[in-house]
């Protein structure tokens, strides 16, 4: 009795440090998502999304192809981008993840400045070694005062 009691919480431990190590590593796909927008990477955003990613970007679905699109409207306009990242809560469970976060963006161009609050979700599959993402909801918040 006292081997399958030992046997359980070794296995329940290795999950906790194993969940613990994809959080680190899905946080990091997230964090890279957005790097690859501010520097307009659509190679790198593909590369970190599935074939069939979605994103429900304030009440419009976007797909790969719609993201091509305004990615390619961006070119060769000087516009800069600092990304935050907040994690809320992020939930593994077997190759499957989801990760709630508030996301801000400070953006220039041609010298004006603004910042744009999202509050997002996002669900990651595992697929092999890498984590990538399946589909990202975001809402846009209203500018504090």
């Amino acid at each position: 009795m006292k081997k399958i009691t030992a046997i359980s919480i070794l296995f329940a431990f290795s999950k906790i440090v194993f969940g613990q190590k994809d959080s680190v590593v899905i946080h990091q796909v997230i964090v890279d998502y957005f790097e690859a927008i501010s520097a307009n990477d659509l190679g790198k955003q593909k590369e970190l999304t599935t074939a069939d990613y979605l994103l429900l970007e304030n009440g419009a679905i976007w797909n790969q192809d719609t993201i091509e699109i305004k990615t390619n409207q961006l070119k060769g306009l000087s516009i800069q981008r600092i990304n935050k990242i907040a994690f809320i809560r992020t939930y593994v469970q077997d190759n499957i993840a989801w990760v709630a976060y508030y996301n801000t963006a400070d953006m220039s161009k041609d010298g004006k400045q603004r910042t744009i609050s999202w509050l997002e979700s996002a669900v990651l599959i595992k697929r092999g070694k890498n984590w990538l993402i399946q589909q990202l909801h975001s809402t846009k918040l209203p500018p504090k005062s």
